[in-house]
This record gives structure tokens, C-alpha cells and sequence, in this order.
């Protein structure tokens, strides 16, 4: 979605960095029309994690998640 022109329409990314010599990270979630952003630390950008993260936020948002994330796109 390049026009921007509906809410829900999300990217997701992670931020990789370093704290105390330990790799830590960020899983953002950004809505395209509003840039509202969302996010998580995260141990890892393993899979299992983030996948972990996704399902907290299905949790959060219950009957409403699938009206307020239309989409949600990784590169």
C-alpha cells in the first residue's frame, strides 16, 4: 500500500543492537497512514520470538486485531 489512503495497513521490522555485550532487539510495527508505532523488546530476532511477540499482540487486541492490522508486511 503506497498511497496511504486506509489505517491498518502495517510494516514490521526488527532493530538489531547491543546492551551490556549482549545482542538485544526491537520488533517495530509501523501503520503506513498515521505512522503509529508499535514496539516490543524482544530476547533475539529469532522467529520463535517474534513470533512469540505477534501472538501477544493477536492476545491484546482479540476480536478487533484482524479489523485494526489489515495487513502486516516484512521485506
Amino acid at each position: 500500500m503506497t498511497s496511504r489512503e486506509e489505517f491498518g495497513h502495517f510494516e514490521i521490522d526488527t532493530v538489531i543492537g547491543r546492551r551490556n555485550g549482549a545482542e538485544t532487539a526491537l520488533l517495530a510495527l509501523t501503520e503506513r497512514k498515521t505512522r503509529f508505532e508499535i514496539i516490543w523488546a524482544i530476547d533475539t530476532k529469532d522467529a520463535a520470538f517474534v513470533t512469540y511477540a505477534i501472538n501477544q499482540l493477536i492476545h491484546e487486541y482479540g476480536a478487533s486485531f484482524s479489523s485494526v492490522f489489515r495487513c502486516i508486511t516484512s521485506d
